[in-house]
């Protein structure tokens, strides 16, 4: 496992699991009930757990973290872009618009399993990730993922997930413009319900 990105994750809940590349089954061996009940690991046990052989090359083994209620990853997939195969798929050309438009700042970057990145970022509101929505329409092949229960892949056996860039994760503070688009979705909607409830209300 790459020493430097368990350094950035140390202090972090650790999920060891196997990964069926051709079922895209995913086979757990730690508790997933809460982020409290799972152990911390060493490094030394991740290493270990990935240098594990297995018998069925479809067979991955993988190290997840649960992601703390603060952190928000930008999931950027790498599909080639249509018959033209250009070097970037569409999802990394999203993230690179998004980039521009939302005015992100430098963060954390992780190359992911499957080639595309991770971009980390820490709330300025540690409760505000209640606010987010999970997909974006505005921007192709792009994944939010938000604290609170999710996972993010973080080693695997063929050593795939690499650091692309190494700054500290950057903080995405409730005035930003990337902060009002990512949670105005989700606001619109609890919104929504809250004036259905009171519709309902007046009913009985």
């Amino acid at each position: 496992m790459n020493k430097e990105i368990y350094e950035i994750f140390k202090d972090y809940k650790k999920i060891l699991h196997d990964h069926d590349i051709k079922t895209k089954k995913y086979f757990y061996y730690d508790s997933r009930e809460s982020e409290e009940s799972i152990p911390k690991t060493t490094y030394e046990e991740c290493c270990l757990w990935l240098s594990k052989g297995n018998s069925n090359p479809n067979i991955q083994k993988q190290i997840a973290i649960y992601i703390k209620k603060d952190i928000v990853i930008i999931d950027v997939e790498n599909k080639p872009k249509g018959k033209d195969n250009i070097k970037d798929g569409l999802g990394i050309l999203s993230f690179k618009k998004m980039v521009k438009e939302l005015e992100l700042p430098r963060t954390l970057l992780l190359r992911s399993k499957q080639g595309g990145y991770h971009a980390y970022y820490r709330l300025e509101d540690n409760d505000s990730y209640k606010l987010f929505s999970n997909r974006y329409r505005n921007y192709e092949d792009i994944e939010i993922l938000w604290g609170g229960g999710e996972l993010a892949t973080i080693a695997d056996s063929n050593n795939k997930i690499k650091i692309l860039r190494n700054n500290k994760i950057a903080t995405l503070k409730c005035d930003s413009k990337a902060f009002k688009f990512f949670t105005k979705e989700k606001k619109e909607k609890l919104f929504r319900l809250a004036l259905d409830d009171v519709e309902k209300a007046k009913c009985k």
